[in-house]
């Protein structure tokens, strides 16, 4: 928890940070909740807290369970949502009582565009329109 400490030194009042779906729940809503992974971040969380510093807690930041992954195909598929849903839910449960401030998808415009039109983010998925836009010079 050394960040930590010099978070406080600085005088830093806040922090965002990302919660990783495959760390909470390895095989998202097929399979159970990774005990180390609540860990890993209620200690940060309490750690936080402790030095007065304010969680900013973003639920998605890019990284899909492969098992999802290998599926849905990401979010191509939309019954991903229910397994974003019981992620949330997750969190909620479990750090809601310490956390205010939650972001949901971090950056959800790049996701969209350079993972699944353009294809130059993971999991590169390119469309149809991705061609097109190549052809125009994007």
């Amino acid at each position: 928890m050394e960040d930590i400490e010099i978070m406080e030194s600085l005088g830093v009042d806040a922090y965002r940070f990302s919660i990783s779906w495959p760390r909470i729940l390895p095989r998202g809503g097929l399979g159970g909740i990774n005990p180390s992974g609540i860990n890993f971040y209620n200690n940060i969380i309490d750690n936080l807290l402790l030095k007065g510093i304010e969680p900013f807690v973003t639920i998605h930041h890019h990284d899909i369970p492969q098992e999802l992954e290998e599926k849905y195909q990401g979010w191509l598929n939309p019954l991903i949502q229910e397994d974003f849903v019981h992620l949330a839910k997750t969190c909620f449960e479990n750090f809601g009582d310490r956390v205010k401030y939650w972001i949901t998808i971090n950056e959800p415009n790049l996701v969209a565009e350079m993972a699944y039109i353009r294809g130059w983010y993971p999991p590169a998925r390119c469309s149809v329109l991705a061609t097109f836009w190549q052809l125009l010079g994007w």
